[in-house]
């Protein structure tokens, strides 16, 4: 009997209003959706953007606030200076966006701007990374959403869609960081562009972000994201289009494969083996163009794109080697993941824009679109 009446009072206090002590009301937080991270004379700029619950279901008003920049020595700072303002308490459990200034990403490494978020319990890393060219990241967070009502959600969204399109770099935050720290510092990121259309802020996912030494070295611009894309191991959506005579002939990779393989002769010289396999289909044919039809035409359109898809990769090769000097194709992982020793034994960066690099390209359309009357 007494068993029963101390399980009674248990689930009498259960059930009453006593509640725990250090559990804190959702309807007292202020709940941050995306961070801006700029550089300050000294220090950061921090932005938060924070739904506003009041216009949550309203649907002809937006539901974000971009709250004011606060300035200081550390984020943490930061973060403090906008508490004050704030009569909510600010949590970080629904971060789905942090953009990064370009001026903040050239001159700090990519380990002291990961420091307060990553030891941050609330964060669940499942937030997207963008790096934005020539403006600064509380530019972007200003901004007015074109298709949906948060901004956060619009930035999602551009991380999302079109996923496998050549000319962007969708690497997810998890993924750029394991980059990074696998290569001690090299790795390609998302680029973002912010532009004026007729008065409205308009922004874009192309391209892509390089960073060497943990530090943002300079940016890829669509085409040479197409390019640098061969080399990847992801498995993009590529156009090519090349010109056969008098025509132009536009084919859609859909399916792509690359393998690069280390290889070292008798003499102990490194060189690369890369071998890209892709299928597509022609898209579109401009001017005067060739019966497809007919099996010698489609060969010799065949050769024409496969031609293409070769001086795409060797111009992405070139990029990093000769001109970046950074290794944001994964030679390196590749050279890790099967020769860790021949790694270890080269100071890579001093040796990289040195090592031979073999491009073989195989092609193969199946099939040609067909025209709908």
């Amino acid at each position: 009997m007494n068993k029963l009446k101390v399980l009674t009072a248990i689930f009498v206090l259960m059930f009453t209003g006593i509640g725990c002590w250090d559990v804190r009301d959702v309807t007292n937080r202020a709940f941050v959706t995306a961070i801006g991270l700029d550089a300050a004379e000294e220090g950061f700029k921090v932005t938060l953007l924070i739904p506003r619950p009041a216009n949550i279901k309203n649907i002809s008003s937006q539901i974000y606030s971009v709250h004011e920049t606060e300035e200081a020595e550390s984020i943490s700072k930061a973060v403090s200076l906008l508490q004050s303002k704030l009569s909510r308490d600010i949590s970080f459990g629904h971060l789905r966006a942090v953009v990064i200034g370009e001026k903040l990403a050239r001159q700090s490494n990519f380990n002291d701007l990961l420091s307060y978020i990553g030891k941050n319990p609330e964060v669940a890393f499942r937030h997207r990374l963008f790096f934005v060219e020539g403006r600064e990241a509380r530019d972007v967070l200003a901004t007015i959403p074109f298709l949906n009502r948060a901004l956060t959600s619009e930035l999602v969204g551009l991380a999302g869609s079109g996923e496998h399109l050549g000319v962007v770099r969708t690497k997810r935050f998890f993924d750029f960081l394991g980059d990074l720290r696998q290569t001690n510092g090299n790795a390609l990121g998302a680029r973002m562009v912010m532009k004026n259309n007729n008065g409205r802020a308009e922004l874009s996912r192309i391209g892509g972000a390089i960073f060497t030494n943990w530090r943002l070295a300079g940016w890829l611009n669509p085409d040479e994201m197409r390019d640098a894309n061969w080399l990847l191991k992801e498995n993009p959506n590529i156009v090519v289009v090349t010109k056969l005579g008098k025509g132009q002939y536009s084919c859609l990779i859909n399916k792509k494969s690359v393998k690069i393989k280390p290889l070292v002769d008798d003499n102990g010289q490194l060189k690369f083996a890369v071998n890209i396999k892709a299928v597509g289909n022609i898209s579109e044919q401009l001017g005067t163009s060739l019966d497809l039809t007919e099996p010698q035409n489609m060969q010799k359109v065949e050769a024409a794109i496969k031609k293409t898809v070769y001086q795409q990769a060797s111009k992405a090769v070139q990029k990093s080697q000769q001109e970046v000097g950074s290794d944001y194709l994964g030679f390196d992982r590749a050279l890790i993941n099967n020769e860790p020793e021949l790694y270890a034994n080269r100071n890579w960066p001093e040796v990289y824009p040195t090592i031979p690099v073999e491009i073989k390209v195989e092609l193969r359309i199946p099939t040609v679109g067909i025209e709908r009357r």
